[in-house]
């Protein structure tokens, strides 16, 4: 047990030393004063003097940047190691311990999703700027529905696209069986104004053996749906029905169909989806 807990120690304090010197901002700072560099190289509009002088101000405060970064990057590891180390000393827990606690799987795993949460992940703040109360009621209640565990999940979905691409191939191996039971015949695309009943008209669809569509479960992994429905069951959850944000009286539930198709059509049929039109099959 002591291994664990000198493993969550040092996790702990090295994230609460990362905050304390800022250093995610600091990096993305780096990164656009070193895009900024290479966009005013580039320019031709300005002159060798003036690129001169921008150059070297953004040269001053990458290095003014870089010691921040390396002295926040050392002292981060090294007190919470020396924490550790003085804990050996008194005879509390084991260094070679805790370091193959620090190395385990399940250990890197949770050590991960809890840095994802705290270092990179920031809450949004409710927008309670609807001008009917019953729309700034509905927006409260959705904003207190999406947890930090979901604002984890989008996080991590919107951010590794490239890894979900790969995973669709190996998901379409998977459930070969159960995939080559489905034939598409045809794509419907259901379109109008805004308020003028799609949503309706969707449902009415989706509930016959006919059609198949998204549903909310099945975010924010659109592109693997049958992977990430074997994952979710575990924890899935039968939620009553209720009014969603959009205050029109429409009651969905995380198993009402939704349109999310749109970025399917983005990842695999970037020829049929255009900006102002789609490419019927």
């Amino acid at each position: 047990m002591s291994n664990w807990i000198g493993a969550t120690l040092f996790v702990v304090g090295f994230l609460i030393l990362v905050q304390r010197f800022q250093l995610v901002e600091k990096s993305k700072e780096t990164t656009a004063i070193g895009s900024s560099c290479l966009d005013v190289i580039r320019s031709s509009e300005l002159s060798e003097e003036e690129k001169e002088s921008l150059l070297q101000k953004n040269a001053k405060h990458l290095f003014g940047l870089f010691f921040i970064l390396a002295f926040g990057g050392i002292a981060s590891v090294v007190l919470p190691l020396g924490l550790l180390w003085l804990g050996e000393q008194l005879g509390w827990l084991s260094l070679d311990a805790v370091f193959k606690t620090l190395l385990s799987p399940v250990f890197l795993i949770i050590s991960t999703v809890l840095a994802v949460i705290v270092l990179f992940l920031k809450p949004r703040q409710a927008q309670t700027t609807q001008q009917q109360s019953g729309g700034e009621a509905s927006g409260r209640v959705q904003a207190s529905n999406f947890s930090g565990l979901d604002r984890t999940l989008y996080y991590l979905a919107f951010n590794t696209s490239t890894a979900q691409i790969a995973l669709a191939d190996m998901e379409d191996s998977m459930f070969s069986k159960e995939l080559s039971s489905c034939s598409i015949e045809k794509s419907i695309f259901i379109t109008a104004l805004p308020r003028a009943g799609t949503t309706l008209l969707l449902e009415c669809f989706a509930s016959t053996p006919e059609f198949a569509t998204h549903c909310y479960r099945d975010m924010p992994f659109v592109l693997i749906p049958c992977l990430w429905d074997r994952f979710s069951k575990s924890f899935q959850k039968t939620v009553d029905s209720q009014e969603r944000a959009h205050g029109d009286g429409m009651q969905v539930t995380p198993d009402s169909p939704e349109a999310l198709e749109e970025v399917v059509w983005k990842t695999f049929w970037k020829r049929h989806y255009h900006k102002d039109r789609i490419i019927p099959w």
